[in-house]
């Protein structure tokens, strides 16, 4: 059986104009659409993953499953709360909306229908998956792990089969941004004063966001962030614009980002809309420069004292919010804090690669992952040399897999045990898939 995550959504298929759709599988009063295993067929290829013989059979098996776990969810009563589908479904609409600047009207002319009945749309489909996950939940709630059941996993790994672990390293960091002198915060404020005259005089804020705002996400939509919710933005940005009249544009405002201007466009309930004009604050070599002898300063005083130490001053200097929330450790895109080497950024490959574990490298300049250029310290916290898995060095690994069989192993008795309980049907198209198999 193959367990994998599809999303689908309900498409119509055409052909000569004419819409092509039957049911293909029905689980008690739960069915499956031809469309629906197109669309996931689709998604699947299109997603980058491996095609493998008969993938459109084992995708209708996964969608088959699904609709098998709704049908006892309800079965079982077991529910979802319709204000967490809400939440997610807001939360995934404005996913989208981001993708649209925050316009609606460039959201609802790209769908071809209005916000209402896109979220109507997705809806169902998201209570669906929200139901699959509490039943698989509710099934895989009892299983537990001893360090036995550890130990027996890993020893009926076949020998030839034990994964190889590539040089994995822990590395922590001291981030300092170069700060923009005076005299470009003056240059930056100046312009943006200008340009608010220039649209209180008559011209068109859409046209200038266009062609002056540095924030690539909405600059093509006339500035425009759509309806925000409070909170949603920076304290700074929302103070202003919530403090003023509909129409009215902020002088500057200053925030993590740079300077904007600002004009409310709506408020609604607790949702407010505006639209802005970022300007952002240029720093150059000379700004650089201050940053990079100061961290030079930081590790003179961490090799030269004998109680002061990188991790203290990473808490006291780092300018990185999101290593600092991590104990100032770099992860790789999981998350995690030991990282396999290969997902080292090839700077930082090369920088630790010379380091033994507890050194610190020279100051380096790097551009961060939102392109803001700065300097760093790094500091090799350790390091393990490329290894077969093993108990002792990869236990979290190994539980994590263990976990993962077993909790397999009990959706597949589950399933083995229900198939008899449920009505199944499978149109007789696809009786070569062995759907109904469980081996």
């Amino acid at each position: 059986m193959l367990l994998i995550g599809v999303q689908t959504s309900v498409i119509a298929q055409y052909t000569n104009g004419q819409v092509i759709e039957k049911i293909i599988s029905k689980v008690d009063n739960e069915v499956v659409l031809l469309s629906e295993l197109e669309s996931a067929n689709l998604q699947y290829k299109q997603s980058g993953n491996p095609i493998t013989p008969n993938l459109k059979c084992k995708i209708l098996e996964t969608l088959v499953i699904n609709k098998l776990l709704v049908a006892k969810a309800k079965i079982d009563s077991v529910s979802v709360d319709d204000a967490m589908v809400e939440n997610q479904l807001n939360y995934r609409i404005e996913a989208v909306l981001n993708q649209y600047g925050g316009d609606e009207k460039q959201l609802e002319e790209s769908y071809g229908k209005t916000l209402p009945q896109i979220k109507d749309e997705i809806r169902p489909q998201m209570k669906e998956q929200m139901l699959i996950q509490q039943m698989q939940q509710k099934i895989t709630s009892g299983v537990k792990l001893t360090p036995a059941d550890i130990k027996d996993f890993y020893n009926n790994i076949p020998k030839d089969s034990i994964p190889f672990i590539s040089t994995e390293v822990e590395v922590a960091q001291i981030v300092l941004y170069p700060k923009p002198s005076q005299t470009e915060e003056l240059r930056v404020v100046d312009q943006l004063n200008a340009l608010k005259k220039r649209i209180e005089g008559g011209e068109d804020f859409c046209q200038l966001a266009s062609i002056y705002s540095e924030d690539p996400g909405s600059k093509q939509f006339c500035g425009r962030l759509g309806y925000r919710k409070r909170g949603d933005l920076v304290p700074e940005f929302e103070a202003a614009a919530l403090s003023m009249e509909i129409g009215e544009i902020s002088p500057p405002v200053k925030t993590q980002f740079g300077y904007h201007i600002i004009q409310l466009l709506d408020r609604r309930g607790n949702e407010y809309a505006s639209q802005h004009i970022l300007m952002t604050l240029k720093t150059d070599t000379d700004d650089l420069s201050v940053s990079i002898e100061k961290l030079d300063s930081i590790r003179n005083v961490i090799l030269e004292s004998d109680s002061l130490t990188f991790e203290m001053l990473a808490f006291d200097f780092n300018e990185d919010k999101q290593s600092k929330a991590l104990g100032n450790r770099l992860t790789d895109d999981q998350g995690n804090t030991t990282i396999s080497a290969d997902k080292l950024d090839h700077n930082i490959y090369f920088t630790i690669d010379g380091l033994q574990t507890g050194e610190i490298s020279t100051p380096l300049k790097f551009l961060s992952r939102d392109q803001k250029v700065g300097a760093r310290l790094l500091y090799l916290i350790s390091k393990k040399a490329p290894h077969v898995a093993n108990l002792k060095d990869d236990y979290q690994k190994i539980t994590t897999a263990a976990s993962e069989k077993k909790k397999a192993d009990e959706l597949q008795a589950w399933f083995k045990k229900t198939l008899p309980e449920v009505y199944i049907y499978l149109d007789p198209e696809f009786d070569k898939c062995d759907v109904l198999k469980i081996e």
